[in-house]
């Protein structure tokens, strides 16, 4: 008994030390507060991804074996990724919103490297350069529905650190996602 007395005030103790240590990213120039520049509140969310920095570096540790995973990681402070379901009601205001939040941004430094606005998608993916350096990445994608009876999907993503868009070209080839494809082609269609 007194063991599992023990453990449990151990592991309170150190739950207790990781939640005070939690960093404030709001301060990094890749972040962006989607909730104040959206005006969504967190009761609205449906879907809900924080990787900080801590479980960034857990991830970049795992993937040793695979340097590049390890190395595209090891930049990252924070992946944000926030989803909403909209009502065709909504549709309307959102994409206002989604416009607004793209010129706040563009405002404010953010480079659009990826638009695309059809009948089933509107989104766009920018990037908060510094220098020759990316700091942030923000991908706002809206996904309409053609059934009215179901609702619009609205997904927000930002990634917060230092991000090398080669090193992440690569990456997408090797794991086989089609989305970092389509930034990598962009990319190279600028040149």
């Amino acid at each position: 008994m007194k063991k599992l007395i023990v453990f449990a005030v151990v592991i309170l103790i150190l739950t207790a030390n990781i939640n005070a240590q939690k960093k404030d990213y709001s301060r990094e120039k890749g972040y962006v507060d989607f909730s104040s520049l959206m005006g969504f509140n967190e009761e609205d969310m449906n879907t809900e991804v924080y990787l900080d920095e801590g479980l960034l570096k857990m991830a970049s540790n795992v993937a040793d074996d695979n340097a590049e995973v390890s190395d595209v990681l090891g930049g990252i402070k924070l992946v944000k990724v926030n989803g909403y379901n909209i009502s065709g009601n909504d549709l309307a205001g959102v994409k206002k919103k989604m416009s607004a939040l793209e010129d706040k941004l563009t405002g404010s430094g953010w480079e659009s490297i990826v638009m695309t606005r059809q009948k089933k998608d509107w989104a766009y993916v920018m990037i908060k350069k510094s220098g020759n350096r990316v700091e942030g990445l923000v991908v706002c994608a809206l996904d309409i529905s053609s059934d009215p009876a179901e609702e619009n999907e609205l997904v927000l993503v930002n990634i917060v650190g230092e991000l090398d868009m080669e090193k992440i070209g690569k990456l997408s080839g090797s794991l086989d996602i089609p989305e970092l494809d389509k930034l990598k082609s962009k990319r190279e269609e600028k040149k």
